[in-house]
């Protein structure tokens, strides 16, 4: 509901679209601390009959590495075949441009990226994992584990297809971005 306000709000009045974001990190943070507290307190058990007991830390380390291992390579790819244009520091962020060193700002973004984007993401995503994998996966797999899985996916993906016509995930390709989508998912 917060986000929704928020995204109107953003859309009516573009020039408080940096204290919107800032005022919904609030909530983000409160959030994540509420999950800790909610861990520590429970224990090590506290998520597990919602099928989301976590695992081992090397695990997570080699997944989270993994990610950011992905997105170098297609960074990387993007700019040897030349897919896309390179992202202006100064006029995409020039409030921190003008203030930081461009490598300095790089490493703030990539910091900020693999250590704190994924504890926020938590809580965002928290919802999400716990209505698939907790709910409805149960649910669907009573149908049978591969057909259960397969028709997870298929909503899984149209799921996301709002977020895909806005242009987060397949910019530019609404209609071939919701079918890769679906499938992917």
């Amino acid at each position: 509901g917060l986000y929704l306000v928020g995204s109107i709000v953003s859309l009516l009045k573009p020039d408080l679209g940096t204290t919107i974001a800032s005022v919904l990190f609030i909530p983000n943070l409160l959030g994540l601390i509420l999950l800790v507290v909610l861990r520590w307190r429970g224990g090590k058990n506290t998520f597990v009959d919602a099928g989301m007991a976590g695992g081992k830390a090397r695990i997570w380390f080699g997944y989270g590495l993994g990610i950011v291992v992905f997105f170098a390579l297609q960074a990387w790819l993007n700019y040897i075949f030349k897919l896309g244009t390179l992202v202006d520091l100064k006029m995409a962020f020039p409030e921190v441009a003008n203030t930081m060193p461009p490598a300095m700002l790089m490493l703030t973004m990539l910091l900020n990226t693999i250590v704190v984007g994924p504890f926020l993401g938590l809580i965002i995503t928290f919802g999400e994992e716990y209505g698939w994998r907790g709910f409805l996966q149960s649910e669907l797999i009573r149908l049978g584990r591969i057909r259960g899985v397969f028709l997870l996916g298929v909503i899984w993906g149209i799921w996301h297809w709002p977020l895909i016509w806005m242009g987060y995930n397949y910019p530019g390709q609404p209609l071939l971005g919701s079918l890769f989508m679906v499938a992917y998912c």
